[in-house]
């Protein structure tokens, strides 16, 4: 009997090794440590779900969106967060109500941007990012938390890998020992209120609550939040998610017969989901366009279209080419953009002028662009256009107006 037990046991042993399993005691090694501590979670399994291979395009795009995140959120940092918390010392210190309301809300716009920023810099591009280098197959860092209906769905979905080891960790185990899931919750908050304090206690070197009292008003917000779900509907409690962190949005509230028929209608449309997909679509607007032309045809439909129908088709059906007739409308267009800034600033360049002109040979380039290289390409081109070129204008304007009112003296 012990024999055949033994056999049993081999057998399996033989199995696991087939299957490329590991079973205790084979996984205490320092490989199998240094590859948790790495992986992106932070709860131990003894075999975690493998990828076979590292997909090279994906993981250059992750390694460039996290270069490319941590400069956006340090400048974003130093050049919006930080002027505003100095401007607000003073008024905090007197306690000047209005001006302590003003100085809240000029910091929720760059605080809550840096915020979505680091959220997908963190559980999006790097954890990825680490997750393609240690063939770590589970890649379910996030739900859909912008649709939380209500605090309890949004800290459930927002954060899986801590949520996962809270759960495994502190809730489970004091559910099982006779607790309520209300003291388990209780509990979870408490432990995740402490280690946000830790975090900014320590480095500021001084003690404070504020971010310990954060986490702790969020169970009350959450019973808040969960009886406006109840008793007024989903959309009211997904505005008070988005209201606790300076934002808003309209949850679904489908009706049968559309919700049968698969259609929606307004204003079920209203939600992130919608958005996300209308920007994303392959459709005709400008955001999407995949080269400089088709931009110029869909930003600015009231003046496109005017400038078809008096510029464009009479200069076609005079028998001259499209090309000409194209370069007659940038010609105009560069007019009136070098009128419009000219006249206010009283002086005149030929910065906006020559602004608009480069537009025909730029939608040569991003239209060459799209064809060899795709559309992701030419739209790149266009992207770059509009962030490059305006404030590269701003700054000419700039300083040929400074050094015309306000000349240095000698």
């Amino acid at each position: 009997m012990h024999c055949s037990f033994e056999t049993i046991e081999e057998e399996k042993s033989d199995a696991f090794l087939a299957a490329g399993l590991v079973r205790y005691p084979d996984n205490l090694n320092l490989k199998d440590l240094f590859y948790f501590l790495l992986a992106p979670t932070l709860c131990y399994e003894l075999n975690f779900p493998r990828t076979t291979r590292i997909r090279k395009r994906f993981l250059i795009k992750r390694l460039l969106e996290v270069v490319f995140g941590v400069n956006l959120v340090l400048a974003l940092f130093q050049q919006w967060m930080i002027p505003s918390v100095t401007n607000s010392i003073v008024t905090f210190s007197q306690m000047e109500y209005i001006k302590i309301l003003e100085r809240l809300l000029k910091l929720a716009v760059p605080n809550h941007f840096m915020w979505l920023c680091f959220f997908y810099l963190s559980f999006h591009s790097f954890l990825n990012l680490m997750g393609e280098l240690l063939h770590f197959a589970d890649r379910h860092f996030y739900a859909d938390w912008w649709n939380a209906n209500n605090i309890g769905v949004f800290w459930r979905t927002w954060n899986l890998p801590v949520h996962k080891w809270a759960v495994r960790h502190v809730y489970i185990p004091i559910t099982e020992l006779g607790y309520s899931k209300t003291t388990a919750s209780a509990a979870v908050f408490l432990i995740s209120a402490l280690f946000h304090e830790y975090l900014v206690s320590v480095p500021l070197q001084m003690f404070r609550v504020w971010a310990f009292l954060g986490m702790m008003v969020q169970p009350p917000l959450s019973v808040i939040s969960r009886f406006a779900e109840v008793k007024f509907g989903s959309r009211w409690g997904n505005i008070i998610v988005w209201s606790s962190i300076i934002l808003e949005t309209i949850e679904e509230e489908k009706s049968d017969a559309f919700l049968a028929a698969g259609l929606v209608r307004y204003p079920d449309n209203l939600n992130l989901k919608d958005l996300f997909y209308f920007l994303l679509a392959p459709t005709l607007y400008w955001w999407n366009a995949n080269n400089i032309g088709v931009f110029w045809r869909t930003w600015n439909l009231p003046v496109h279209k005017w400038a078809v129908r008096h510029v464009y088709i009479p200069i076609t059906e005079l028998g001259y080419s499209k090309t000409t007739a194209s370069a007659a409308v940038f010609l105009i267009s560069a007019l009136f953009h070098e009128y419009l800034v000219s006249v206010p600033l009283q002086m005149f360049r030929v910065w906006a002028f020559l602004g608009m002109m480069v537009q025909p040979p730029l939608s040569v380039i991003s239209r060459f662009a799209e064809v060899k290289f795709g559309s992701r390409w030419g739209n790149i081109i266009v992207w770059s256009s509009i962030i490059l070129g305006q404030p590269l204008a701003i700054m000419m304007y700039y300083h040929d107006y400074a050094l015309q009112h306000f000349k240095p003296e000698h």
